[in-house]
């Protein structure tokens, strides 16, 4: 119960964090190809590092709210 509560949910949350953002960061890559034809569209690990900032938040932020579940017997 609190592997799931502790890890796999903030796990999870923080996967879905930087798909999210990193999918963004792509799409923009795109469109801007798209719009300005001689931009050329590559991805670096600039952009692998901007979505783990995602990737981080989202956990922390899952983290601190499971942890506030059950500090307050919420859960």
């Amino acid at each position: 119960m609190l592997f799931q509560l502790f890890v796999l949910s903030p796990l999870f949350g923080g996967i879905i964090g930087f798909s999210f953002l990193f999918t963004f960061l792509i799409l923009s890559k795109i469109f801007t190809a798209i719009f300005y034809p001689s931009y050329i569209l590559n991805v670096s690990t600039n952009d692998f590092l901007i979505s783990l900032l995602g990737f981080a938040a989202t956990f922390l932020v899952k983290f601190l709210l499971n942890l506030r579940k059950v500090k307050f017997g919420q859960e």
